[in-house]
């Protein structure tokens, strides 16, 4: 990823357009990969990352880089303004339980044949509270406290989640690796 430097940041506060077109062009490729993750129908990511955009751009003089990351700070907004979609969309989601026999899947025969997309695309036929969770503490390293705040659920609930998600990985995806249900802790 490109450095985002401070004067580039300076400029966009400022409204130069040129600037904001330039950060734009530099995060776009990683902030996709991140709406792609949370939301399901291709035909709703532009719109996702519309808003995602719009309230980076609106918010940019609240980015503290002693924080963290620009990237990092806007990868945060594009999941929120995905499962802010999500949650307001018609879209119905899945739940554990309404899930059959008739809805698991053949499994590939070596992971090495699999894309990043391609295991993706495993993952989210997970039930989407659990696939959410999933992806928010494993992928995007939010802890359960976070998550528990950004879906607006408690903090057990997004526990139980999460345990949930790893034993329908490992019954349904049994061709994962260990190291994709697990998160390393620094």
């Amino acid at each position: 990823m490109h450095n985002i430097s401070n004067k580039l940041l300076d400029d966009c506060l400022k409204g130069d357009r040129v600037a904001q077109m330039r950060l734009y062009d530099i995060t776009l490729p990683y902030l996709r990969g991140v709406v792609r993750r949370y939301v399901f129908n291709s035909s709703d990511w532009n719109d996702v990352l519309q808003e995602a955009y719009l309230k980076i751009f609106r918010h940019l003089h609240h980015f503290d880089a002693e924080k963290g990351t620009f990237i990092s700070w806007g990868a945060r907004i594009a999941i929120n303004s995905a499962i802010d979609y999500t949650s307001k969309s018609s879209l119905k989601w899945v739940s554990f339980e309404e899930l059959s026999d008739s809805d698991v899947f053949t499994l590939p025969t070596a992971i090495e044949t699999l894309t990043a997309e391609e295991m993706t695309l495993e993952l989210k036929k997970m039930p989407t509270d659990f696939y959410l969770v999933f992806m928010l503490y494993i992928v995007d390293g939010f802890s359960h406290k976070e998550i528990a705040s950004m879906l607006g659920i408690s903090t057990e609930a997004s526990r139980q989640r999460h345990s949930r998600a790893k034993k329908w990985a490992q019954a349904n995806l049994s061709f994962l690796p260990d190291v994709v249900t697990k998160r390393h802790e620094k």
